[in-house]
């Protein structure tokens, strides 16, 4: 039987064709046999063709085949590849890209990417629990740049980036979290606190903790636990002016805060005792009025202090050191029924 060279041709054609496309056609047949271990050497041979690696369908199938060993739920292909997910990401990825026009397989590549993310965030529990922290993180990360404003994914790239001893990755993640608007603030507090802490205990960074705080206050200028923050952080740093400055704005703010309200009127004690003791290193120094005015100075100085250590006392009646203060601060301001009243609860909590 003859044939002519045009049919001749034309089976030559359908046989390259069938060969390029051979590859890919077993690894999607395989796939849907979920003989995931086959699919993914077909796969991983199909985008060698140059020819097939130009293919939206490839990228796509390439994807869908690295997308199920990362989430086989028999157990039987996960651990074929551990970075899985990424090679799903990269075949989504590309599908899309080489769709411009957004048709062929760009919206099923979409959806797919859509779902990888919770696949991402299954695989960094299973590499968390393995005690594998970098490819638990790493797949956090993943679920992060599919959804870069996932709540989830942010805090838990965060808290994973702080237990891999990763500090910088933590600070960068807890800021983006932080940056939100669309999160409340009472969700957002805790993260705060723990940033400030990190940032000013661990990496020594108190310029930075400050305009965390400072953030935090912009957003949410009635929270006490940030004007303690950066008290404590001015006190410890050696800038007594700023520190006081916090204490007295947030005792202003919050009569019923103990730690506020009792710094505050500790300040203001400690101004008065140093102006009781220029007095005594001067006394000899100084002329009678000169005395009776820096007398004055210091009683202006308790009385200011009255009222906040009141109000900590109040917070709570059982500090040794305000009670102490304010019996001190009593008997000076000529109010010996108060000052008695101090002693005697001192005595009932057993100070010496």
């Amino acid at each position: 039987m003859k044939k002519s060279a045009l049919s001749i041709f034309l089976f030559l054609v359908s046989i390259v064709v069938v060969h390029a496309q051979g590859g890919l056609g077993n690894a999607i047949m395989a796939y849907e046999a979920g003989k995931l271990n086959q699919a993914k050497a077909a796969i991983d041979e199909a985008i060698k063709n140059p020819k097939a690696s130009t293919k939206s369908k490839t990228w796509y199938y390439y994807g869908k085949i690295y997308a199920g060993i990362a989430s086989d739920p028999t157990g039987l292909f996960i651990n074929l590849d551990k970075d899985a997910t990424f090679k799903a990401y990269e075949g989504f990825k590309k599908a899309m890209e080489l769709e411009p026009e957004k048709k062929g397989y760009y919206n099923d590549a979409k959806a797919e990417m859509e779902q990888l993310y919770a696949i991402a965030l299954n695989r960094a529990v299973a590499f968390y629990q393995e005690q594998d922290l970098d490819n638990a993180l790493k797949n956090l990360e993943l679920s992060l740049n599919i959804q870069p404003k996932d709540t989830t994914a942010l805090i838990y790239s965060a808290a994973m980036a702080y237990e891999a001893d990763k500090k910088d990755k933590y600070v960068a993640y807890t800021k983006r979290f932080l940056e939100l608007d669309d999160v409340s603030y009472g969700r957002k507090a805790e993260h705060y606190y723990n940033l400030i802490l990190v940032l000013y205990s661990e990496l020594k960074k108190p310029e930075e903790a400050i305009a965390i705080i400072e953030m935090g206050l912009k957003e949410n200028p009635k929270d006490a636990r940030l004007y303690e923050l950066a008290a404590a952080i001015y006190d410890e740093q050696g800038d007594a002016e700023k520190a006081f400055e916090y204490y007295r704005k947030g005792a202003d703010l919050f009569p019923d805060n103990f730690v506020l309200n009792a710094n505050t009127g500790f300040a203001y004690y400690n101004q008065a005792v140093l102006v009781a003791e220029e007095v005594e290193n001067m006394s000899k120094s100084l002329k009678k009025e000169e005395t009776e005015a820096k007398l004055k100075q210091m009683d202006e100085l308790l009385k200011k202090a009255l009222p906040y250590l009141e109000r900590a006392h109040k917070a709570n009646s059982e500090n040794k050191d305000v009670i102490t203060v304010l019996s001190k601060i009593y008997y000076r301001l000529k109010m010996e029924d108060k000052g008695k009243a101090m002693d005697a609860k001192l005595k009932a909590l057993g100070a010496n």
